[in-house]
C-alpha cells in the first residue's frame, strides 16, 4: 500500500490551510489599520452636538451651580419650576429664566434641559446647572462660558 500520495494530499492541505488563514487574518488587519485613524481623531463635544441640532444660537453666559439643597430652593426642593422631579433622578438641568422650559442648551460641551428657574433679580444671561450635591455645585462656581441654545 502506497501511503505517500495521502501523506502529500495531508501536506498540500495544511498548508492550503494556512495560506487562507494567513490571507484572511491579513484582510481583518488591514481592515482595522484603515479604520484605525477614524478611531482616533480627537472630536469636540461641541462638535458633535453640532450634527444632532441644527439650529443654535451661541451666546457668553455667567455660569453658576446649585443643587436641591432646601438651603437652595424654594419648599419643595425636588420638584423643579417646570413640575420635573429631580430627586433620584439623573437628568441634566439647568435653570434660565427667560428661556422656555424643555429648551436645550449645550453648557461646557455638555446638553442639558431647562426645566427651572433662578430668583428673580436674576437676568437672561445667567444660567444655574444642578449638582448632585451642595459640594459639587460649590466646587463649580462661578464661570463665564459659551452658550449654545438649541432652537
Amino acid at each position: 500500500m502506497n501511503t505517500e500520495p495521502k501523506i502529500i494530499t495531508l501536506q498540500f492541505l495544511t498548508i492550503l490551510m494556512i495560506f487562507l488563514i494567513g490571507i484572511t487574518i491579513g484582510k481583518i488587519v488591514f481592515r482595522c489599520k484603515t479604520l484605525e485613524p477614524q478611531l482616533t481623531q480627537p472630536v469636540a463635544k461641541v462638535s458633535m452636538a453640532d450634527d444632532l441640532f441644527s439650529e443654535k444660537e451661541k451666546i457668553s453666559a455667567t455660569v453658576y451651580g446649585y443643587s436641591s439643597d432646601p438651603a437652595q430652593t424654594d419648599d419643595t426642593p425636588c420638584i423643579t419650576a417646570s413640575g420635573y422631579n429631580i430627586c433620584g433622578e439623573h437628568k441634566n438641568i439647568v435653570a434660565n429664566n427667560c428661556l422656555p422650559f424643555g429648551t436645550k442648551v449645550i453648557i461646557d460641551g455638555m446638553v442639558y434641559d431647562v426645566e427651572d428657574r433662578m430668583a428673580k433679580r436674576y437676568g437672561c444671561d445667567v444660567y444655574d446647572l444642578l449638582f448632585d450635591s451642595r459640594d459639587e455645585a460649590i466646587n463649580w462656581g462661578k464661570r463665564y462660558l459659551e452658550i449654545i441654545i438649541i432652537k
